[in-house]
């Protein structure tokens, strides 16, 4: 689903040592037979830039990537700028690097023995490419041999461009679905970004943990994932949280995500569980709070130590904790029902724009759930639910699945008990089975109400 995920957004350059003598690959070409460049060639048939004009920039820029180690770093670095958001041909500008064969040359210098700025660049251009672009996310990710030359970068005996390698991963895992399982089938890249989520560099831990984040996501991942040890090294992130500002908070939050995509549908957060210490039970339990907290700033389109968190990456673990009945109250009470509200009457940028069904779904799925107490259900009217729903309900721009179910669950909200009158059958006597049936009966509905 293009465009509901959280990113990371590129740090500034920094200064970076390495020789100039190292010579790239003259042909980027000569790497793969033809037959393995399937996946490249048909994700960029796949893409429409008839409306693009043909960069020339472009088209020497990946040339130049095959030339000496100072020439390849700058012309990756120039990539990187013609692919930024902030170029007003980017979307053009990508689809022609991915006709061209931009990535299968980057793809050539990501290698150790790359000096670190040029590594860096590679990185950074790769990174940009797949930011919101399925296609491209599914052919970094089925090039042949670039996910294995990332765990390589990922370890650390590579210097410092873990990072780097790391927000490739999560750029591709945030972005498109199919992506992620071509990353989790790469021998140790499970293992690499694990190993990396608990390291000291707190740089490199930020990126690691929100790979794994982006990764939980996928439902077809979860077993490799629990399998490749991430959930020990989430807790043990959640326990080590430490640091004031918003980047630390940030990489606890996402260990929180990733620990609820995971688990969240299985087990509840206060009751601990076989990976959690007690110690990162209470941090989860501060994580939780903190999603609810991020949900509004998603849905503003606003930035948080520098990731803009999408709607949908924040909705996903909320909805796999309201699976669970232990956790329902904790989501109630940590106000989560009034930024549901703020989800549902939300108006999207332009009138003809229809809202993301991905979002909304995952919304209603979460009341869905948490109807189901009728102390819920008067919180819910209480945070003027009923109102937000009906709204949704009768929104053109709605999808029409989605007013269905808005629909329903309104009437659902607004049902209770509004009478629990019984004729008392006294003059049988207080031990009749009548009279015990009517105050059994009687208890059972006040305990309701």
């Amino acid at each position: 689903m293009v465009g509901c995920f959280g990113f990371f957004v590129r740090r500034a350059d920094r200064a970076l040592g390495g020789s100039s003598d190292y010579m790239g690959v003259h042909s980027p070409h000569t790497l793969v037979p033809s037959s393995s460049r399937t996946n490249l060639e048909l994700a960029a048939q796949d893409v429409d830039d008839s409306s693009h004009v043909h960069n020339p920039e472009i088209s020497q820029y990946i040339s130049q990537l095959s030339g000496r180690n100072d020439q390849a770093s700058v012309a990756a670095e120039r990539l990187f700028g013609l692919a930024h958001v902030s170029n007003a041909q980017h979307l053009g500008n990508k689809r022609q690097m991915l006709r061209e064969g931009a990535i299968l040359a980057l793809s050539a210098l990501l290698h150790p023995e790359v000096p670190e700025i040029t590594r860096y660049h590679v990185c950074s251009a790769l990174s940009e490419l797949a930011f919101q672009e399925t296609q491209i996310c599914l052919a970094i990710s089925g090039c042949p041999g670039l996910l294995k030359r990332l765990v390589t970068l990922l370890q650390p005996g590579a210097g410092r461009t873990q990072e780097d390698a790391a927000r490739i991963i999560n750029n591709c895992a945030a972005f498109c679905e199919e992506a992620v399982l071509h990353i989790i089938r790469c021998s140790g890249m499970v293992r690499a970004l694990t190993a990396l989520a608990t390291r000291d560099d707190m740089d490199a831990r930020h990126i690691a943990v929100g790979a794994l984040n982006s990764l939980s996501r996928c439902a077809a991942a979860r077993p490799a994932l629990v399998a490749g040890k991430v959930l020990p090294a989430l807790g043990r992130v959640l326990e080590e949280y430490c640091g004031d500002g918003d980047r630390p908070a940030a990489t606890h939050a996402s260990a929180a995500m990733a620990m609820a995509n995971l688990t969240g549908d299985k087990e509840g957060v206060l009751h601990g569980g076989s990976v959690r210490s007690p110690a990162a039970t209470a941090r989860y339990q501060h994580g939780v709070r903190r999603m609810v907290d991020l949900l509004e700033l998603a849905i503003q389109r606003k930035q948080w130590a520098g990731i803009l968190f999408r709607p949908y990456s924040v909705l996903y673990p909320l909805h796999q904790l309201a699976q669970h009945p232990d956790n329902a109250g904790l989501l109630v009470e940590n106000g989560l029902l009034p930024r549901l509200r703020v989800l549902f009457t939300t108006r999207t940028p332009s009138p003809g724009t229809t809202r993301p069904s991905c979002d909304l779904e995952l919304g209603l799925g979460i009341i869905n759930r948490l109807r189901l107490s009728p102390h819920h259900r008067r919180a819910m009217r209480a945070a003027g639910l009923v109102d937000a729903l009906r709204e949704l309900s009768a929104d053109a721009r709605t999808p029409d699945h989605c007013r269905v179910e808005a629909r329903a669950l309104m009437e659902a909200v607004v049902e209770e008990v509004v009478a629990v009158a019984c004729g008392h059958h006294a003059r049988l006597g207080a031990a009749s089975p009548l009279m015990q049936l009517d105050e059994a009966t009687l208890a059972l509905i006040c305990s309701h109400v």
